[in-house]
């Protein structure tokens, strides 16, 4: 990754927790103990956060790619704090340091009103695991650290819940992609914008046949007109031609009579 390409990353993960840090309830996924932001109200700040997102640039997003974004970092930085504490470097009790150690705080349950830490069970199958070639301290790591790759990819619930993408090719940005939606939805949603929009296209071509049929016509008809008026020209023509010489003996007898020398000149 380039410098430029590092800071700019690093310059939306800046805005993304400051804004989880003003509203630390959608830092978590949605449920019964997340806070009290209902699902219109964390679409309404999810869509808050990528127009800040998008107007610092360079790169312009959907509501749903900064949401995926935001799950990938998550996972990332979840491992982050795993292999911190795996080596030991948490001796003071403190947290990964940076925004990542940011991330990871507004991630804890503790955090939001109203969110318990998780419970487990008494079960021997859940219970941390320790060896004599682990350090002291970092029991359950491998366990956490084994369940990390699943966290990248969120249930089908988080899906629902969080509007991530279903795949990454298809959140690209799209004319009337709806975001905030479950997957299901937005396939809906789609489906029928695309129906909305060959039902449009066949109106238009059905205009622009009944124009051009009328075009035809018009010019048939125009076609038309101009023959039967060449048609009359031609009658108008012949009748002239026989008038003219129907009329010729008597003018002549009229000109006979005044002198046979003028008679002869319309002949020429």
């Amino acid at each position: 990754m380039s410098e430029k390409t590092s800071a700019r990353v690093s310059k939306e993960y800046l805005i993304m927790v400051e804004f989880m840090e003003e509203h630390p309830a959608l830092a978590h996924a949605a449920s019964p103990l997340s806070g009290g932001y209902t699902a219109a109200c964390r679409r309404e700040l999810w869509q808050q956060l990528a127009a800040l997102l998008n107007a610092a640039g360079p790169v312009a997003k959907s509501v749903l790619r900064w949401r995926h974004t935001w799950q990938v970092w998550c996972t990332r930085c979840k491992k982050q704090e795993a292999q911190f504490l795996a080596a030991g470097r948490d001796t003071k009790g403190g947290r990964l340091p940076g925004l990542a150690g940011r991330l990871c705080k507004l991630r804890s349950p503790g955090l939001v009103q109203g969110v318990a830490a998780p419970m487990y069970s008494s079960s021997s199958q859940n219970q941390p695991r320790v060896s004599v070639w682990e350090m002291p301290g970092t029991s359950g790591l491998q366990q956490a650290e084994a369940r990390s790759p699943s966290d990248a990819t969120p249930s089908e619930e988080e899906l629902e819940e969080e509007g991530a993408p279903c795949d990454t090719a298809s959140t690209q940005e799209q004319p009337g992609v709806v975001t905030g939606r479950p997957c299901h939805q937005q396939q809906s949603t789609r489906v029928e914008e695309v129906h909305q929009l060959l039902a449009e296209t066949r109106r238009t071509n059905d205009l622009l046949e009944a124009r051009s049929a009328e075009d035809v016509t018009f010019h048939a008809r125009l076609l038309e007109e101009q023959r039967q008026t060449s048609t009359a020209v031609r009658s108008l023509t012949a009748a002239v031609t026989q008038l003219t010489a129907a009329v010729r003996p008597t003018w002549c007898a009229l000109l006979m009579r005044q002198g046979p020398t003028q008679c002869a000149s319309p002949s020429k």
